[in-house]
């Protein structure tokens, strides 16, 4: 059974990301790059590849926002963002929920310019829609309703049960021991763009083969990512290589 990854895999959302993360911190409802402060994209853009949970948007773009304007070629290396995290004294569930809402008063207001942040994968997606919605089961740390309205603005209508998301606070090994239970299958496949997520779902389902990671080279990679890939012996995979796989893991 192969699961998907939404975020770096199947839609390219980092600029509106990006955006919703500053809104998250700021007064400001800006709606497009254009409008962030000078050097806030880049240097988020650039850091991204850090963020695991939805929750932790808004510590980076904090940070993003003390440094953009001074230090706009800024990278953090795995301790200092962990650091960075330790630091911030705002509960996990608090930061989440602001991140949700001020999305949700972006999508509310301006929903056009909300969709238009947004980008599918190419060819992955034409592949995906090919292989059908109905077939297609999503575990990621996004909330529901931007992945069900994603999709069906690009042509993949997903079931919305097959949609397990961050909202309630579940994780990704919450909610691959849901699907679990719920498909009883003897093998899956999970394709996301973060290694640090790949580890973490490998130490912790450590010794049981019916689970099996890839990671999709084409999302937000970072620096070192492909090389802790291969020594925990993930596949590294392209476009191309997954969409030629993809009958193997179905």
């Amino acid at each position: 059974m192969l699961i998907f990854d939404f975020d770096g895999v199947m839609i390219d959302s980092l600029d509106e990301v990006i955006v919703t993360a500053h809104n998250s911190v700021s007064k400001d409802l800006v709606k497009s790059l254009d409008d962030l402060p000078e050097g806030f994209e880049k240097v988020f853009r650039a850091n991204r590849y850090h963020v695991q949970p939805a929750a932790d948007f808004p510590v980076l773009a904090g940070w993003t926002l003390d440094v953009c304007t001074r230090s706009p070629d800024i990278l953090l290396s795995r301790v200092e963002y962990r650091e960075l995290l330790a630091r911030d004294t705002e509960p996990p569930a608090s930061r989440r929920n602001r991140f949700f809402a001020i999305r949700k008063v972006f999508t509310d207001s301006d929903h056009e310019a909300w969709l238009n942040l947004n980008r599918p994968y190419q060819p992955v997606w034409e592949r995906l829609v090919d292989f059908g919605g109905a077939n297609i089961v999503i575990m990621t740390n996004k909330n529901k309703q931007p992945v069900i309205a994603l999709c069906q603005h690009f042509g993949l209508p997903v079931e919305a049960e097959n949609i397990y998301s961050a909202e309630g606070g579940a994780n990704k090994i919450d909610n691959l021991n849901a699907i679990h239970d719920r498909f009883r299958q003897d093998s899956y496949f999970f394709i996301d763009d973060s290694v640090p997520n790949l580890c973490d779902l490998d130490t912790h389902f450590n010794g049981r083969n019916e689970f099996n990671w890839i990671l999709a080279t084409w999302g937000y990679v970072g620096p070192g990512d492909r090389d802790e890939a291969d020594r925990r012996e993930f596949p590294c995979q392209s476009q191309e290589q997954f969409i030629a796989a993809m009958g193997s893991y179905a």
